[in-house]
């Protein structure tokens, strides 16, 4: 588990921000160019989408287990313990199942993606690395959910 939440960490803290700039700039470079010659790249939105889709697998796993996921604290803080308690293992086994049914299916389709050059629709930037790359990180992030059932993160370690 400790290769795992190092992997996970370094998606987080590196991956995201680094993928989250790219998209700024690419965005920002695009407006400029709009705006000072009537014309922009025409592959941003394809590139800009798949990053979006990157960005939030990457930081998915750490998330999870630093406890910084979206949840309906407002009703969440009003329940008992052992509701919480039993909310979190809902929780945990519909995130099992939804990140684990992502991540199969995206590397189940890897075969059928790379024969049939599965592209953007505007450029076809190939869509096969990102499913890989989805995949890879839905197993880690799988791995992430288990170990934060059989070893919750400590108090106060939550946001780090």
């Amino acid at each position: 588990m400790r290769v795992a939440n190092t992997i996970s960490r370094a998606l987080f803290v590196w991956g995201g921000p680094l993928v989250l700039a790219a998209m700024t700039i690419l965005v920002s470079v695009d407006v400029l160019l709009r705006a000072a010659f009537s014309r922009g790249f025409i592959w941003t939105l394809d590139v800009t989408g798949i990053l979006l889709l990157v960005f939030f697998f990457l930081i998915l796993p750490w998330s999870w287990r630093i406890n910084a996921h979206v949840r309906m604290d407002i009703v969440y803080n009003v329940l008992s313990s052992g509701r919480q308690r039993f909310v979190d293992l809902l929780g945990t086994l519909g995130a099992l199942v939804f990140v684990g049914a992502i991540g199969w299916r995206a590397l189940a389709d890897l075969p059928s993606m790379m024969e049939t050059g599965v592209g953007s629709s505007t450029v076809s930037i190939p869509h096969w690395p990102v499913s890989l790359l989805i995949g890879v990180v839905c197993v880690l992030c799988v791995l992430s959910i288990a170990g934060a059932l059989t070893n919750p993160p400590e108090p106060g370690q939550e946001g780090h």
